[in-house]
C-alpha cells in the first residue's frame, strides 16, 4: 500500500499523471527486473509519486511529501553554502 491506497487507486492516479501530461512517463519510468516475477516491473520517479500523492488527497500521503521537500530543500541549501555558493 502506499498513500493508505490499494494498488489498483495507485495505478490508476499513475495513468492519469502521464495521461494528463502532469509528469511525462518516457522520463519518469524505469522499469527493472525484480526476483521471483517473470516480466519487467515498472520503478517511478519522485515527481510521480508525489503527483500521486496530492492526487489520493492523502493527509499521510501529502504530510510526508511536505516533510521530505522541506528536508531536501534544507540539505541543499547546506551543501550549496558549505561549498562557497
Amino acid at each position: 500500500m502506499l498513500f493508505e491506497r490499494d494498488e489498483k487507486t495507485i495505478r490508476k492516479h499513475i495513468n492519469n499523471a502521464f495521461k494528463e501530461k502532469e509528469v511525462e512517463k518516457e522520463y519518469n519510468t524505469q522499469k527493472k527486473r525484480v526476483v521471483g516475477v517473470t516480466q519487467l516491473v515498472p520503478f517511478y520517479s519522485l515527481d510521480v509519486i508525489i503527483s500521486v500523492g496530492y492526487r489520493v488527497r492523502s493527509n499521510c500521503g501529502v504530510d510526508k511529501i511536505e516533510d521530505r521537500i522541506i528536508v531536501e530543500d534544507i540539505l541543499h541549501r547546506l551543501s550549496t553554502k558549505e561549498c562557497g555558493e
